[in-house]
């Protein structure tokens, strides 16, 4: 079953490695990604994320859709490649059809030391992105490229743009 909070199922909060928590799943808690992330739109487009607030305004189907008998599958799959369901994990670290979006993730991929030419499948892409966003170290990269890829993937696909672009916003 899939759901528009599907990034937030199952999660473990993380604990600052330099404190004495044990990382957790309650239920409310000030997350980590709401102070480790410096950049106020960084930060929103990763809360959009998580949040479920992506989909199916930005992408067609939530994160961690799969197949469901019933299914128009037509409308849900990517814009472009046309191979699997266009959800946020498979356009931020899938989808090959679009230069930048391929520039930007291998950078990103690159940084945290990860082989950007691996291919994953759609399950592993999910793990991989909540991964991501639910590391400690890693989540400000993240945001950081969940943010950037949206600004791409917007741009592509002609979808309105609210609030992304500032050159003059202080970290």
């Amino acid at each position: 079953m899939f759901h528009r909070l599907s990034l937030l199922r199952g999660r473990i909060e993380p604990t600052d490695p330099d404190g004495d928590e044990r990382p957790s799943s309650p239920v409310l808690r000030f997350r980590h990604y709401l102070h480790r992330v410096s950049y106020h739109r960084h930060r929103r487009s990763l809360t959009r994320l998580v949040s479920g607030n992506v989909s199916p305004f930005i992408f067609r189907c939530s994160p961690g859709r799969r197949y469901t008998e019933g299914d128009n599958v037509n409308s849900k799959l990517c814009r472009l490649c046309k191979t699997t369901y266009e959800t946020p994990e498979h356009v931020l670290l899938s989808c090959r059809r679009i230069p930048d979006m391929v520039t930007l993730r291998t950078e990103f991929l690159r940084s945290t030391h990860l082989d950007p030419d691996l291919q994953r499948s759609d399950s592993h892409v999910f793990e991989l992105l909540k991964s991501l966003i639910f590391s400690w170290e890693l989540v400000p990269v993240t945001a950081k490229f969940v943010h950037e890829g949206l600004i791409i993937w917007k741009d592509t696909c002609d979808i309105p743009h609210i609030d992304e672009h500032y050159d003059d916003e202080q970290e």
